[in-house]
């Protein structure tokens, strides 16, 4: 698992704000408990839960057992969910949380948008020195 530049002190400055974290994730379930253990990042979470069935379907019926399952059924909206997919974003809102999308990645809120970055992104990658 590979983790992100500052998941750590922010995951460590959520904890210490007296925020919980917990982890739901479409991975099998055996690799992400693994991946969890080697990254180190375990002692942050109060469940961490992976697939265990067969995969496809929505998120959002896995994201409510995972609520139920942390006593937060019904109280959806003292909940955050920080995912990197709009099904992510789907599973909250069917659920009453709110939800937060990363991507990593240069994101548009339009087509028109997403041409003009794109096209500044080429233009920087064709002369790096005018940046």
């Amino acid at each position: 698992m590979r983790i992100r530049d500052g998941a750590v002190e922010l995951m460590t400055a959520l904890r210490e704000a007296g925020h919980t974290q917990s982890l739901l994730s479409l991975c099998p379930h055996d690799t992400l408990l693994r991946e969890v253990d080697e990254a180190g990042i375990g002692h942050f979470f109060v469940r961490v839960e992976g697939r265990t069935g067969a995969s496809g379907g929505t998120k959002a019926a896995p994201l409510a057992a995972h609520l139920s399952a942390l006593g937060l059924t019904g109280q959806g909206h003292r909940v955050l969910l920080v995912g990197d997919a709009v099904d992510d974003a789907d599973a909250a809102h069917a659920n009453g949380a709110h939800a937060v999308l990363h991507t990593g990645r240069p994101l548009a809120d339009t087509l028109a948008d997403a041409v003009a970055l794109g096209s500044r992104l080429i233009a920087r990658a064709a002369h790096p020195a005018c940046v």
